[in-house]
């Protein structure tokens, strides 16, 4: 009975894609570019499939079975664009894309791997000047596709669908409070709409939370921690802010079970690749990409004046899903929820902390590593940061959470973590 249900939902829920698809279509013919408001058809079905997967999955263990089926599903619902996917779409103008698909042309062009920042900064050093990962992904796929169609960023809305995915797997592997599991699940599907924008604008954040997944997946469901840091060096390569956190991350792990000196060394060796960039190719020992202006303080002739304290206080606003831009007041649709959801289940997330030194070490490391600098750091492309800044809340939780149940004073240990709370 229950697999009939999802066969029904399963076409309900492809029908209402198509039928959406199908009215977007001659909006989305419009479009130009890799991201506008003719777009907004892409929106649909990854949410949809999104919503199915986690009934599904709820309900029968979310099997590989299932994640096949929703992305069978993902990709039924865009039938109706099928001769849009092939069009040749172009980078939106005076955007972070535009800048690293011209990077990596450059690097496909002349066959390096120098990042060719000096290329829209023919003032500065051949050093890294702005967020180094993301250009080689962009690269990556070109030498594949050779040119930007529409559907590349459909695939990587696919590959994101399979990281959230995987992520609700863990979290249904490892908690068994359904009130808890609930929260968490509903954080992550409520992220696709926001998700699907990232993607679409080519920023960097979705690509750091598969990476982050990765790590979520060998580190709590595989218990391979050699393999999970591996991919947890990375994360910064993508999004250097996120150094705090990360480190945050591999000290919990440390205090909490056995050192291995292996986990040390390749998470340094692979966190340095922007020294090993900078020393080849621009003969500088330098880690950190250039900081033009920091967003919290106020310029006058280049030089720092004052605290502009109405930018916190506006990133502080952010976590209720609106934007204040001088006079206009703008409403984020697509992630209101996500934000308003995370607020709730931030302050509520101390509940499940049974002790005291526990919850005092969440709430001190969200805060200091990745919440506070959100404030005072978090510019353009409004909630790119809060978006990190919540998953990077959720897996800090989860570890945590997993100590509290089964190790609550961080007390070493010799065996692994523990399937389950």
């Amino acid at each position: 009975m229950k697999s009939r249900k999802y066969i029904y939902l399963f076409f309900a829920i492809l029908v209402a894609g198509i039928v959406s698809s199908v009215l977007s279509k001659s909006l989305l013919s419009l479009s130009e570019y890799q991201f506008g408001p003719e777009t907004i058809g892409i929106f649909i079905p990854p949410f949809l499939t999104t919503l199915f997967m986690y009934a599904v999955g709820r309900e029968h263990g979310f099997s590989y079975k299932i994640l096949g089926l929703s992305l069978l599903l993902f990709m039924l619902q865009l039938l109706p664009f099928w001769e849009l996917l092939w069009k040749v779409v172009k980078p939106n103008p005076a955007e972070d894309f535009e800048r690293y698909f011209q990077y990596a042309r450059h690097m496909i062009r002349h066959q390096t791997l120098w990042g060719a920042d000096q290329i829209r900064f023919p003032n500065q050093s051949r050093a890294y000047i702005t967020q180094p990962g993301y250009r080689y992904f962009v690269a990556f796929e070109l030498l594949i596709f050779d040119k930007l169609y529409r559907f590349v960023s459909l695939l990587n809305i696919g590959l994101f669908l399979s990281a959230i995915y995987f992520f609700l797997k863990i979290i249904h592997h490892l908690i068994s409070d359904g009130k808890l599991k609930f929260m968490l699940s509903s954080l992550l599907v409520l992220s696709v709409p926001y998700a699907t924008k990232n993607i679409l604008m080519g920023l960097t954040e979705w690509l750091t939370v598969i990476f982050l997944v990765c790590f979520a997946w060998f580190y709590f469901y595989k218990k391979q921690w050699l393999t999970a840091f591996v991919f947890l060096a990375f994360v910064p390569f993508l999004r250097q802010n996120l150094l705090p956190p990360v480190f945050a991350i591999l000290f919990i792990h440390f205090i909490s079970q056995k050192f291995d000196y292996r986990i040390l060394v390749v998470f340094v060796l692979i966190l340095l690749l922007p020294v090993y960039h900078n020393l080849y190719y621009a003969g500088e020992f330098r880690f950190f990409t250039s900081v033009f202006e920091w967003p919290f303080i106020e310029y006058n002739d280049g030089q720092p004046t004052a605290l502009n304290i109405n930018k916190m206080l506006i990133n502080l606003i952010h976590y209720t899903g609106f934007n204040i831009r001088g006079a206009k007041i703008d409403f984020l649709e697509e992630a209101v929820l996500f934000l308003l959801f995370f607020v709730f289940f931030y302050f509520y997330a101390g509940v499940y902390l049974k002790i005291r030194t526990n919850k005092y070490a969440y709430y001190l490391t969200t805060l200091v590593t990745i919440i506070i600098p959100t404030l005072f750091l978090a510019t353009d492309f409004y909630p790119r940061f809060e978006f990190i800044c919540i998953i990077v809340s959720v897996i800090i939780f989860i570890q945590v959470y997993i100590l509290d149940c089964k190790n609550p004073l961080f007390i070493k240990r010799k065996d692994s973590i523990v399937a389950s709370c």
